[in-house]
């Protein structure tokens, strides 16, 4: 009896498809005006008049990533409204970070999702970047995860060429989503949120926080998501030593886990045989996918984190639902779909990091999954990451194809 199949993934020609609108979504960032790609729907039906599919998905994927662009632009801060003070309302969705300055001040960011803001002209930013200079017993209070947040703020530019000194990354902004910059101008109210979750991780952080030492550090880096304990020196010895992703969530830890999953509850069907067992995957899937997605709660649920994990989603799909396909398939989709959603995740390192090693991990063969496939694995992950932290970082380590290979896995078991 044959598996039943799944139309939009089951061919290799649609496999070019998917590329192609991934391809057609890229092309749409290199207009100035997202007005230009829109331009392609009116080639849309030309296209498949004469069935030129690949020039539909193109096209489709140019228009899509331009019309995605328009609706980017509406919520972009107005130039006037720089300077301007609002009354403005919130929920803190990161961790804050805190670094002192040479004054004696303690600067504390997080990124906050606006709610509400008392003027219409300035209320199109989503999720703006909070930054608040304090002495160093105030630091401690302010911003803290998952808490609302409510009082007066002025809107000043995110970091770019034009603001001496800064450090050139409006794309890095556009990838995650920060559409604009504020700074508190008078006292805030703060208003922690009651939810399970969050309340557990806090209060995991908060009991934590008094473990000094860099063990600690590194445990609540891979736990919680939590590196702010971590010094510059432990962060340059990580750079030399290639293994900074190894403390930083993202996909390859998803991927990781997931191959954990796997082997640990492959196990029972190796030491035992267990009735009515078909040799079906869809169990640990299922538990791969609990498991994975349990931890991406627990370490924060960031947009990198949940990129990487509903990455792996899509690639356990068919495995899940017994489609004539492979992961690979699943995974294409879910790249298209992310991208036709926001393309701007293009600019940024932590989407092609975490595709990459999604991609590696799909590739492996599961029915054969051994200790051996783990370190085979590992190593692909291993020469894929190098020429992509030197492009993204502008620097990769020799010394880190040794170290990974005994680094990663043994952080990975732990």
């Amino acid at each position: 009896m044959m598996s039943p199949s799944f139309p939009l993934l089951s061919s290799s020609l649609r496999e070019r498809h998917l590329v192609v609108l991934c391809l057609g979504v890229a092309a749409s960032l290199l207009f100035p005006e997202p007005g230009w790609g829109a331009l392609g729907l009116l080639l849309v039906p030309l296209a498949m008049r004469h069935r030129r599919w690949v020039l539909f998905f193109f096209l489709t994927g140019l228009a899509g990533g331009a019309i995605n662009g328009a609706l980017w632009r509406s919520h972009q801060l107005p130039g006037e409204c720089l300077g301007k003070e609002v009354d403005l309302s919130g929920l803190i969705v990161t961790l804050p970070s805190e670094q002192r300055l040479a004054t004696g001040l303690r600067r504390v960011t997080a990124e906050m999702d606006v709610e509400q803001v008392d003027d219409p002209f300035c209320a199109g930013p989503k999720r703006v970047r909070v930054t608040q200079y304090l002495e160093a017993a105030e630091a401690k209070p302010s911003f803290q995860y998952h808490t609302r947040v409510d009082g007066r703020w002025r809107f000043k530019p995110l970091a770019s060429q034009i603001n001496p000194g800064s450090h050139p990354d409006q794309a890095r902004w556009a990838s995650r989503g920060i559409d604009a910059a504020v700074t508190p101008v008078s006292q805030l109210i703060h208003a922690p949120l009651d939810q399970p979750i969050p309340r557990f991780r806090s209060r995991v952080i908060d009991a934590w926080a008094d473990r000094e030492g860099e063990g600690w550090a590194a445990m609540r880096a891979l736990l919680l998501g939590d590196t702010r304990s971590l010094s510059q020196a432990a962060w340059r010895d990580l750079r030399h030593l290639g293994v900074v992703h190894v403390l930083v969530i993202s996909g390859l830890h998803i991927g990781l886990l997931a191959s954990l999953c796997f082997l640990l509850f492959q196990l029972p069907r190796r030491l035992l045989r267990i009735p009515g067992d078909r040799g079906g995957m869809a169990f640990m899937s299922i538990s791969a996918l609990m498991v994975t997605g349990c931890y991406a709660v627990l370490v924060g649920a960031s947009l990198p984190v949940m990129r990487a994990y509903l990455m792996l989603v899509a690639a356990q799909l068919p495995q899940l639902f017994g489609w004539n396909t492979s992961g690979r398939h699943g995974l294409l989709l879910a790249i298209s779909a992310m991208l036709l959603w926001d393309p701007r995740i293009l600019l940024g390192a932590s989407f092609w990091l975490s595709a990459g090693a999604t991609w590696i991990l799909v590739s492996t063969p599961w029915q054969s999954l051994a200790i051996r496939s783990l370190m085979t694995t590992q190593i692909k992950m291993i020469v894929l990451m190098s020429p992509l932290t030197l492009f993204w970082f502008g620097e990769t380590s020799l010394l880190g194809l040794a170290t990974n290979l005994v680094v990663v896995p043994a952080v990975t078991l732990f």
